[in-house]
């Protein structure tokens, strides 16, 4: 239970530094894109912070349902849903 938490918490980084640090490592070609881009501040705004936090307050929920297995499958397939829903969010490209 401890390995699957440390996967999850592990791919929740991965996830952040790519959609807030992507441009800054070099990991996103914005020329490939053919949009304009302004370049953004070097701070992290007060939506982002909010985005996070909501994103972790579900997602320790979900886990907690899905890992403890205390939970009927009606439940269950809610917090898989959420999980999904977030990660989907998380990895759903800039231009949409």
């Amino acid at each position: 239970m401890v390995i699957a938490i440390g996967v999850v918490i592990l791919a929740f980084a991965a996830m952040l530094v790519y959609r807030f640090f992507g441009d800054k490592l070099g990991l996103i070609d914005r020329s490939k894109l053919g949009v304009a881009y302004v370049e953004h501040p070097g701070f992290i705004s007060v939506k982002s912070v909010m985005m996070m936090v909501v994103s972790l307050i579900v997602l320790g929920g979900a886990m907690y349902v899905i890992l403890s297995q205390e939970y009927d499958d009606g439940t269950q397939k809610w917090a898989f849903g959420a999980v999904g829903s977030i990660v989907g969010f998380w990895l759903k490209s800039e231009e949409a």
